[in-house]
């Protein structure tokens, strides 16, 4: 999921990980606490944040992963419970930037 920043399709994972779709999610579910979909939702982010973090990319532009700003606009609300401004804000404040780097979110 990682090397994929978060797009692959379960039916992909399942034929990398030689397990069923419902065995798989079982295992997601009981070993990390949520659906391979969800977790793959979190890596997006999580590339995203780096890449603003980074500056790689311009926050305006639309992610990779997402079909348009509203969907990650959406998306992103739904995890961190901000919008995109105060989200950049939040992760390139001097006092939260360190935080975060050194949490166990980051994963460039």
């Amino acid at each position: 999921m990682f090397y994929n920043r978060g797009n692959i399709s379960i039916a992909s994972l399942s034929d990398q990980t030689n397990l069923s779709q419902r065995r798989l999610q079982q295992l997601f579910k009981k070993n990390f606490g949520m659906s391979p979909k969800s977790y793959s939702r979190v890596i997006k982010m999580q590339y995203h944040t780096f890449e603003l973090m980074s500056n790689i990319k311009h926050s305006t532009t639309v992610p990779e992963g997402y079909y348009d700003q509203s969907h990650f606009i959406h998306e992103l609300k739904k995890q961190t419970e901000m919008l995109p401004e105060a989200y950049n804000k939040y992760i390139n404040s001097p006092t939260k930037k360190s935080a975060y780097l050194f949490s166990n979110l980051y994963c460039p």
